[in-house]
């Protein structure tokens, strides 16, 4: 079936010759010439056009019609077809064909969670719970993705016991940790996970997979210091594993210590984790090191590969704006953008500009971050309310503080910074004086540290100094 596995002879691979040449078939039948295709080159046909081609709702319809044409008596594509209208939000029509696909496939895995999933979005949580409790009946193996369903509507009545029991079991098939960074689009949270994993330490506590998936989870949750704990305890189990190292050297380099994750990391390629990895790693500690000849020396000695060159090129940037190159450093911001447009990026793109004084560079970097401002709010202000205000480009600057009203910004001490520095741009000395003593009435400490991520300068301004001095 479309998601089954037991069919594993007839599996065609995307990016490989027979899924190439299928494709060609495809364009070619298209275009009126006759072919023939099997059942499982149709169920590869759906998911290519409807999950990694844009815009190809036309030719998933064809294949659709094709497949129910070809194959009357499979429930494949009646599946197929219930999928593709839950995706468009069609949950009615969705189930609709789920019963017919029913009728011919009675007991199938796919068809009972994807209903399942149906009844969930229409909040028919004890009907979903249903299906699911009774699809684990009639399948013999345990069913990871039935039973992570499972977990989450067990969570969701608050049968606690039988949720973590069930969770305790994907951990152990190691199929939970390959799913971990998604772990929070479910409705459970990870002192579940820890809860789970720690049923199968108490029965295994030499088991370093335990360790280092607990030492993952408090990773997940920025627990950088009960991550290391469970990380070194991993280690000390089983010292010729790579894997606890190197998530070592994360924790050590979130928590700045950068010397000591370097030492983590070069053990950890040196018991062959993969090595690109570790001095991509390596070369971050540096560059947040101040070391950023040593960090580039690392990083363009790398072959670029199609995957990571967005965080390769990062990196080379960050190396190039920190020895102040700003121009080499934009070129290598630009080619990590394309590959990957993240926020942080920008940001320095929009450094970049500021210091080769291109103001209407930084406005088009502005204007396309606001995009992607809900992944960092806080850095997003920062910095282009910085740019604006060391410019003295007083619209602008009103605009940002503005805008961030109207986006209901919640860090009150935050908008209280840039209120203030509004009033000192327009030459109001006195209000300045009177928000910016608010300031450091709330938080002395924090309003010197958004002082300085706007402008530096700021920390020698007599009116700072006189206020500083009161606390």
């Amino acid at each position: 079936m479309m998601w089954d596995d037991e069919e594993e002879e007839d599996v065609i691979m995307p990016g490989t010759p027979r899924a190439t040449s299928l494709l060609e078939n495809f364009e070619a039948w298209e275009n009126g010439h006759p072919k023939y295709f099997t059942e499982a080159e149709l169920e590869f046909l759906f998911r290519h056009f409807h999950y990694f081609y844009h815009d190809g709702d036309h030719k998933v319809l064809k294949i659709l019609d094709l497949g129910m044409e070809m194959f009357p008596n499979s429930g494949v594509f009646q599946l197929c077809s219930a999928k593709f209208l839950y995706d468009k939000g069609n949950v009615h029509e969705a189930l609709k064909l789920i019963d017919m696909s029913k009728l011919l496939d009675p007991k199938n895995q796919d068809t009972a969670i994807l209903e399942a999933e149906c009844f969930e979005e229409l909040e028919q949580y004890d009907r979903a719970l249903e299906i699911l409790q009774e699809a684990e009946t009639y399948v013999s193996e345990f069913n990871p993705e039935l039973n992570i369903r499972l977990v989450s509507l067990l969570f969701h009545f608050e049968k606690r016991e039988s949720a973590i029991k069930k969770l305790s079991k994907l951990i152990e098939m190691e199929y939970i940790d390959s799913e971990i960074n998604n772990i929070a689009t479910l409705s459970f949270e990870p002192e579940d996970l820890i809860e789970a994993v720690d049923i199968l330490i108490d029965k295994n506590p030499y088991s370093e997979v335990f360790w280092n998936f607990k030492g993952k989870v408090y990773m997940m949750n920025e627990e950088w210091n009960e991550a290391i704990q469970s990380f070194e305890f991993a280690h000390y189990i089983k010292e010729s594993e790579p894997e606890p190292l190197y998530n070592l050297g994360i924790c050590y380099k979130e928590n700045k210590n950068y010397f000591k994750a370097r030492t983590y990391f070069a053990d950890a390629s040196a018991l062959g984790f993969d090595k690109r990895d570790c001095v991509i790693e390596t070369a971050i500690c540096m560059n947040r090191s101040g070391e950023h000849v040593q960090a580039r020396f690392l990083l363009q000695n790398l072959v670029p590969d199609s995957e990571d060159d967005y965080e390769l090129y990062f990196e080379i940037g960050f190396s190039f704006l920190h020895d102040a190159m700003a121009a080499k450093a934009l070129t290598f911001f630009e080619k990590s953008y394309n590959i990957m447009p993240l926020l942080d990026t920008l940001l320095l793109m929009a450094e970049c500009n500021f210091v080769l004084d291109r103001e209407s560079d930084i406005l088009d970097n502005y204007n396309k971050a606001k995009e992607l401002r809900f992944m960092q709010p806080d850095q997003f202000v920062l910095t282009f309310f910085g740019i604006f205000y060391r410019l003295e480009m007083l619209p602008m600057a009103t605009m940002v503080y503005e805008e961030e009203i109207s986006q209901k910004n919640e860090n009150e001490l935050l908008m209280l910074i840039l209120k203030s520095l509004v009033y000192k741009l327009e030459g109001r000395n006195k209000v300045h004086h009177v928000e910016l003593l608010n300031c450091f009435m709330q938080d002395p400490a924090k309003s010197l540290e958004y002082l300085e991520s706007i402008d530096k300068e700021l920390l020698h301004d007599p009116e700072v100094i006189s206020i500083r001095e009161l606390f």
